[in-house]
């Protein structure tokens, strides 16, 4: 790496590790706002292999086309990061990931596992919309780094179990509220389990 992603690896690690957290600063999360140009991937893909080593991989790269899922995995191989291609929208991977904000979205499973590291590629899609409000994107993010509210939890639930039965067959919507409940204490599970995920933000 160059002196100055060199730096910022540095700075990344120092305050995901060393500084200590805050009820105002938790130190979760990290932004890059580098110019065009200046390497910010293998900032990322030096804070990916200092996780790797520190047994921290199971990493996550969020980018905005198929393009750069392939500029990715190849400029990991650079720096010995295996960055393998999610594949679908039922697809998880192993270890270090790299998929597109679309399949973020539409991705539950994805959304549902405990990431020991994120990486936002071009990280201004995250709230790319018109009216400036919470959009999808924002709220897969949510999800992804094991901040679910109610209403995602729920959206998880019928993933899962698929859509209410009817009223009228008693039996069914008793079932399917037992199998709800179950599911909804194992995503409680999860979010209390889950390790404390932090986040890079690459963006010009």
């Amino acid at each position: 790496l160059l002196p100055q992603q060199q730096a910022d690896v540095l700075l990344a690690e120092r305050r995901f590790f060393v500084q200590q957290p805050t009820a105002d600063d938790p130190r979760s999360g990290v932004l890059f706002t580098n110019g065009t140009g200046t390497g910010k991937t293998f900032t990322g893909l030096g804070i990916i292999k200092r996780f790797e080593m520190m047994g921290k991989g199971r990493i996550l790269i969020v980018v905005p086309s198929q393009q750069k899922v392939t500029d990715w995995k190849n400029e990991g191989q650079r720096v010995m990061v295996k960055a393998t291609p999610l594949k679908d929208t039922n697809d998880i991977g192993e270890n270090v990931v790299v998929t597109t904000y679309a399949n973020m979205r539409d991705n539950w499973r994805l959304q549902s596992e405990p990431w020991d590291l994120v990486v936002y590629d071009e990280s201004h899609n995250l709230s790319s919309n018109a009216q400036g409000t919470e959009g999808a994107n924002i709220a897969a993010h949510e999800l992804t780094t094991n901040k679910p509210g109610w209403n995602q939890q729920r959206k998880w639930i019928q993933a899962e179990l698929g859509p209410r039965p009817s009223r009228e067959d008693e039996k069914a919507v008793t079932r399917y509220e037992n199998e709800a409940e179950q599911a909804s204490k194992r995503i409680q599970y999860r979010a209390d389990t889950a390790p404390d995920t932090k986040v890079v933000f690459l963006s010009a």
